[in-house]
């Protein structure tokens, strides 16, 4: 883990040629790691698991739902009063 955390990756055959193991070995390391979302499986190695930042479209449907709230709690009040 220390490597792909200097490098941000790291590649199969130079893990397996470093810690003197098998490819196959370091791939089903490298899957278990995945499976945990300890690092992300890419072809031919890993990288690094990236934390996904809020984009604007995520900003801009939080603003629109909270408009569409406070409209149906506009409504509700309406139809209350006319109730009443």
């Amino acid at each position: 883990m220390t490597k792909l955390i200097e490098d941000q990756k790291v590649v199969t055959t130079d893990l397996a040629l470093a810690l003197d193991l098998s490819e196959d070995t370091i791939r089903r390391d490298l899957n278990e790691l995945d499976s945990k979302k300890s690092l992300e499986k890419v072809y031919g190695g890993a990288v690094q698991v990236s934390e996904k930042s809020a984009n604007i479209f995520d900003i801009y449907i939080s603003e629109e739902e909270q408009k569409n709230k406070s409209s149906q709690k506009h409504c509700l009040y309406l139809v209350m009063i006319k109730l009443l």
